[in-house]
């Protein structure tokens, strides 16, 4: 009987061991899955990059695209008197093929200057516009040969409001929206909207939300490996220790 009694309260013993490594490294895997989930909850968009749509059925006849107005003065680094204009994909016998619209430093939205607005297109050095049939991207590429880095989010606080302006394909100016609006949507990426008279501005989450994405991975990776790692090194090390109480024990008696 007494025996047994030994032999259940080094099993409880056990049992106990094993529970104390196992919750402490069970709630901190479930915290780091728990904040790896958090950060790696929303997509990470370019900031540099932005889809432009608009109602065609409050756009002005004979609107092509959409441009991009903000007070840019023409002494910041990556102004220039004329850039370059919007380019149009196609599939050309299944390669793609880029065409210029047929707009010139004399076309209007060049020219364009109400109040400071300018076209970003006509006089950004980073700027650059790809129509497709049904999508049109804005880029501000980082990778030019000034090397002048502007993000959407920025151009706001740096600029003030944002306009838009309807251009037809010849670069005629068909309209200026006035209402700039902001709105936030981490689920999707940065996007200008033209409806009627204004202008909806939508932003994904900001740039540090990179950091909390590259964490919350690495926590959903590395929380059950530790979490496996320590139980196994914990269950190691208690049956390393029963072990040494048994030897301990039998030449205990063997002395007897």
């Amino acid at each position: 009987m007494a025996k047994k009694r030994k032999g259940l309260k080094t099993a409880m013993t056990v049992v106990l061991g094993v529970l104390w490594l196992v919750l402490p490294v069970f709630t901190v895997f479930t915290l780091i899955l728990t904040l790896g989930l958090a950060g790696a909850r929303h997509p990470v968009f370019d900031a540099s990059e932005a889809l432009i749509s608009y109602s065609q059925a409050n756009a002005p006849e004979g609107t092509y695209y959409v441009d991009i107005l903000a007070k840019i003065d023409s002494s910041i680094d990556g102004y220039t008197e004329f850039h370059t204009v919007p380019q149009e994909l196609e599939d050309a016998d299944g390669e793609p093929q880029y065409n210029s619209l047929p707009i010139d430093s004399t076309s209007e939205i060049v020219q364009y200057n109400e109040d400071g607005y300018v076209s970003l297109l006509s006089h950004l050095v980073c700027a650059k516009m790809v129509i497709e049939e049904k999508r049109t991207e804005f880029s501000l590429d980082e990778n030019n040969e000034e090397s002048v880095r502007y993000h959407f989010d920025e151009l706001n606080e740096q600029y003030g409001d944002l306009r838009a302006a309807y251009v037809d394909k010849n670069g005629n100016v068909l309209g200026i929206t006035e209402v700039f609006t902001k709105a936030y949507d981490p689920d999707e990426p940065y996007m200008l909207s033209a409806l009627g008279n204004t202008l909806e501005f939508r932003l994904a989450e900001k740039q540090p939300n990179k950091v909390l994405n590259i964490i919350g991975y690495l926590g959903i990776i590395v929380a059950p490996i530790l979490f496996v790692l320590i139980t196994i090194y914990g269950i190691v090390m208690l049956i390393v220790r029963f072990v040494r109480k048994l030897r301990r024990r039998k030449q205990i008696q063997a002395k007897e």
